[in-house]
């Protein structure tokens, strides 16, 4: 082993998948409460990919890190019991299809919501 921590993913490693930081839940509370009916707010602190977080990463910790595509299959062996399976088919799906075209990020509803910059 040389060091470099390996991110194994199903899915491209630069689509975009939610991040999110546990002290803003209370925060997407607030504004869900204060958002007009019918709007889908997806509560999640930022939105980036595997790659990008990755990189934030290596900058973060000195670490050398990448992402690699793995299969669902593999996870699944990985992590079992059924849950890598989850996880993976749940990464997959998102790399592939993203999460919804009529999603609200808390970014959109109030200019207050900090955003990590993990871009």
């Amino acid at each position: 082993m040389d060091g470099k921590y390996i991110m194994r993913q199903p899915g491209a490693s630069d689509a975009p998948h939610p991040l999110l930081v546990t002290e803003d839940t209370g925060a997407f509370v607030d504004l869900l409460v204060r958002s007009p009916p019918g709007q889908d707010l997806m509560g999640v602190s930022e939105m980036a990919s595997y790659k990008d977080f990755m990189k934030l990463w290596t900058e973060t910790t000195g670490v050398s890190s990448e992402v690699r595509e793995i299969t669902v299959e593999e996870l699944d062996k990985a992590i079992p019991g059924g849950l890598g399976r989850e996880y993976g088919e749940s990464s997959a799906n998102s790399a592939e299809f993203g999460w919804g075209k009529d999603l609200v990020l808390p970014k959109d509803v109030s200019v207050s919501m900090k955003q990590m910059d993990v871009c």
